[in-house]
């Protein structure tokens, strides 16, 4: 039996993969790719790519070959490939440099099964932000801790003294470097994989100590706040940062995979006062629309959106997710799992009200009264995701007098097709089935101002159904963080809108 430690051959700015897997010599084996990380690869794949393998259980080496004449297919948002063994010689992996610089991202060394170990002896060019820094030998040399971005990993850097007019430039924390150098195995004992010996000192990024915002290890959120052009080099920060991006690619992939066939992006904004701290006044919200769906079909796609989501984050963005665990909320990343493994209950909103009454009856204590007619509070529905179910919920068939006009009104005349995605924490959906044409003059509003919605109802129109998702909301319950204003790169919100 063979591991095999794929390095993708092929170039296509995407970045190598490696995995480890079983596989055997002169055996076809068809292998699973996250998508994510060659997306648009199948137009570049070249015929008989070579991959490179090594024995667990012998010195022996195998090539691994990609056989273009075999098609590759898509498989619940991964890339399989047929790959084929046969005996050959062992390749050594290298690292991967950033397409358009010379640089090597932190990441390709560090995040790797072996930690980076099997780079020995490799040059590579590396930047970053000097995390710790201490001097070493009575100042002949300095360990530096650098991270660029790329991952929560830190690589340790080893700067002798003869290759800077002044080590104690390098050490200050914020100290952006570029250096070149060789990478080497640490001394045996030390908690590092793989670290890098300097050969130059390429350039130097100083910070001012005096006016540098960031000298404690661990700022708040409150703190980091007040430099929102800066917090993105803080460990938290940039770990979140990481999280919405995966956020933002999964949703793309999702919908891609999912054949909807157009994506348009606007403008979003509230104009209000409001000062909370789920509220911004310019947000991002996913908001796909099903042509011939009903709210049956809508809960259905909206649900597998999120459970979508949670696995891709998990799949994906784990080290950051340890960060959050570690620093924030130790319940992340099981409530992630939580949600990605577990079908969603789906309770009437009459139902609910029932069962808050019930608590109520049972000692249970709201702020907000729980009487059928209300819109849930936020307490309303953690209570039911947290304690009454203890997984996600799906409330739906709420009254209308609480809803839009344009939802389809049921058959009790009193209930619209309308529901919300409840999960541990907060709401992240709401869904409906649309309809409206007879409901602007029930509810008062002018006819006139929405002839351009009848229009679409009068001429052609089909039974259809959509959903939204704040992707702030999502990040939120992704990290456990508090404030949304600390999980969007420049927030909005009353009394703070210079950026």
């Amino acid at each position: 039996m063979w591991d095999l430690v794929c390095y993708l051959a092929f170039n296509v700015g995407l970045g190598l993969t490696s995995l480890i897997l079983p596989l055997k010599p002169r055996t076809t084996h068809f292998v699973s790719f996250p998508l994510a990380n060659h997306l648009g690869a199948l137009s570049h794949l070249r015929h008989s790519t070579p991959l490179v393998a090594r024995s667990s259980s012998s010195s022996a080496n195998l090539q691994v070959m990609f056989d273009a004449s075999v098609p590759a297919t898509i498989d619940n948002g991964c890339l399989k490939i047929p790959l084929q063994g046969k005996e050959g010689a062992f390749s050594s992996p290298t690292v991967e440099k950033q397409r358009f610089t010379r640089h090597v991202p932190v990441k390709s060394i560090l995040c790797r099964p072996d930690g980076g170990a099997g780079l020995a002896g490799q040059k590579v060019l590396i930047f970053g932000w000097v995390r710790t820094a201490r001097l070493q030998g009575k100042g002949s040399f300095a360990f530096l801790e650098v991270n660029d971005g790329s991952c929560p990993a830190y690589l340790q850097v080893i700067v002798d003294a003869s290759l800077s007019d002044d080590l104690s430039k390098l050490i200050a924390k914020g100290t952006c470097v570029v250096v070149d150098g060789c990478l080497k195995l640490p001394p045996q004992g030390t908690k590092q994989k793989i670290e890098l010996k300097v050969e130059e000192v390429v350039s130097v990024g100083t910070v001012d100590q005096v006016t540098y915002p960031f000298p404690k290890n661990k700022p708040s959120p409150e703190h980091l706040r007040k430099y929102l052009h800066l917090r993105a080099r803080t460990s938290l920060i940039a770990s979140v940062a990481r999280i919405r991006n995966a956020l933002a690619f999964c949703d793309t992939l999702f919908l891609s995979v999912t054949k909807f066939p157009l994506r348009q992006g606007s403008n979003l904004a509230y104009a209000y006062s409001l000062r909370a701290t789920l509220v911004l006044l310019a947000f991002w919200i996913v908001e796909p629309e099903l042509a011939l769906a009903d709210l049956k079909e809508d809960m259905d796609c909206a649900e597998a959106y999120v459970r979508y989501m949670c696995t891709w984050l998990l799949d994906n963005c784990y080290d950051d997710l340890e960060v959050m665990a570690k620093n924030v909320d130790d319940g992340c990343i099981d409530r992630l799992k939580l949600v990605a493994s577990t079908p969603f209950v789906r309770v009437t909103y009459t139902d609910a009200i029932e069962l808050l009454k019930e608590a109520v009856a049972q000692g249970e204590t709201f702020e907000n009264q729980v009487e059928w007619g209300i819109d849930l509070a936020s307490e309303h529905e953690r209570y039911l995701t947290e304690v009454v179910f203890q997984k996600p919920v799906i409330v739906y068939n709420y009254p209308k007098g609480i809803k839009a006009f344009y939802m389809r009104v049921n058959d009790d005349g009193k209930t619209v097709a309308a529901m919300d995605v409840l999960v541990p924490k907060n709401s992240l959906v709401g869904a409906k089935e649309k309809n409206g044409m007879n409901r602007l003059e029930e509810i008062g509003l002018p006819v006139e101002p929405y002839e351009w919605y009848l229009d679409l109802r009068r001429h052609g129109t089909v039974k259809h159904s959509g959903f939204g998702l704040g992707l702030e909301r999502m990040v939120l319950f992704a990290t456990g963080m508090d404030n949304i204003r600390d999980v969007i790169p420049f927030p909005r919100y009353p009394g703070r809108a210079d950026l």
